[in-house]
């Protein structure tokens, strides 16, 4: 019960610090702007499937959290906005299956995905109020992903193990660039 009530708090933080004129409309030249957040769906969870049927199966246990977003802003003008925006993800799918050759021993395979991006924002701030900022963005940046992989299997391997729980796509660096397109 503390998982999504701490879900709820993270989705709820939202930090904003204020540079001249408070009183003025919500985003102007020299404003600065802070915001944390948690994205949603976390895209590894859904790439993986979890109720591949396999002679061995055991069991298939998926956790992780992320997209975390950090956000900082700060005003050219009263329209354009130019900012930095980091994000970080975790996954981890563990799977148990009997031993084929007839030991009570289970075999473990455990797949820990870590995603980070570094990305530079520019924002457009239109119909902006004294309570009111709508704005779009594009961000573009750098993008990484660690990828482990463990098993006690000594004939395991990371192919077995996506074949087994039915990996639709998953390449640990397939662009080392990030982009994104936000509206708020």
């Amino acid at each position: 019960m503390k998982t999504p009530i701490s879900l709820i708090l993270i989705c709820l933080i939202s930090i904003k610090v204020f540079g001249e004129n408070p009183d003025s409309s919500a985003f102007n030249a020299g404003k600065i702007i802070l915001s944390i957040g948690y994205g949603y769906p976390h895209i590894e969870k859904v790439l993986y499937a979890h109720d591949y049927p396999y002679r061995y199966y055991v069991s298939f246990t998926k956790n992780g959290y992320g997209p975390i977003h950090i956000r900082g802003e700060y005003g050219l003008s009263d329209k354009i906005g130019i900012g930095l925006s980091i994000n970080y993800a975790f996954y981890q799918g563990i799977l148990n299956r009997a031993n084929p050759n007839g030991t009570t021993d289970s075999l473990t395979y455990n797949n820990k995905i870590y995603s980070f991006s570094y990305l530079i924002r520019f924002n457009y701030h239109f119909a902006t109020t004294k309570k009111l900022d709508p704005y779009f963005a594009i961000g573009a940046g750098i993008r990484g992903i660690l990828d482990v992989f463990k098993t006690n299997d000594p004939y395991g391997s990371r192919s077995y193990y996506n074949s087994i729980i039915d990996v639709k796509t998953l390449d640990p660096t397939p662009i080392p660039c990030a982009f994104e397109v936000v509206a708020g």
